[in-house]
């Protein structure tokens, strides 16, 4: 199973790296791509001993774009955030919208990011020199090195931007999208 999830990541990284990449543009509720992401890394989240919260506004956020794509980008940081997060963190999944557009943040209690990896972590192949939290259970994910560089270059593709910073305790990643009306 891990060999065909980075056999479809090395494909979808030639795409993104071929300008192939043409996603159907929709209009997208991003409340709805995060209940897509939070039910399919709620097991793994358990399994961690991590807290999975989402952060919704009560009016739907809209953007332009692929519900598909927008699913695999969140769903890219919230599972590299439940593997850089020790049991009894937690990782939050918020969106919301601004002045500058939408965005969606994925915040975690874990052990942050090294200052000199800030500038690599949307590499490809880069994993950066922390070392993943140590787990029990092997059925979690280790990652390939692609996740948060196909989640860049889906962004990218949806003409937004996504960044990494570090918090007091943990690190965040944000993607900022145009907002439907935008467009």
């Amino acid at each position: 199973i891990r060999l065909s999830e980075m056999v479809d990541d090395l494909f979808e990284m030639s795409k993104i790296n071929a300008g192939a990449i043409q996603p159907v543009y929709d209009k997208v509720a991003l409340d709805e791509v995060v209940d897509d992401v939070m039910a399919a890394h709620r097991i793994a989240a358990e399994r961690a001993g991590v807290v999975l919260r989402a952060d919704v506004p009560a009016n739907p956020v809209q953007v332009i774009g692929s519900d598909r794509a927008l699913v695999r980008v969140l769903s890219n940081l919230v599972a590299n955030a439940i593997a850089h997060t020790p049991a009894g963190g937690t990782v939050e999944l918020a969106v919301g919208a601004d002045e500058r557009g939408a965005w969606a943040r994925v915040d975690d209690t874990g052990v942050g990011i090294d200052e000199a990896d800030l500038p690599r972590v949307f590499d490809v192949a880069y994993r950066g020199s922390n070392g993943r939290v140590p787990r029990d259970d092997a059925s979690l994910p280790s990652g390939s090195g692609l996740g948060l560089a196909i989640a860049a270059g889906l962004v990218q593709a949806h003409h937004g931007t996504l960044a990494a910073y570090n918090r007091d305790t943990g690190a965040s990643f944000e993607v900022r999208l145009p907002l439907a009306g935008d467009e």
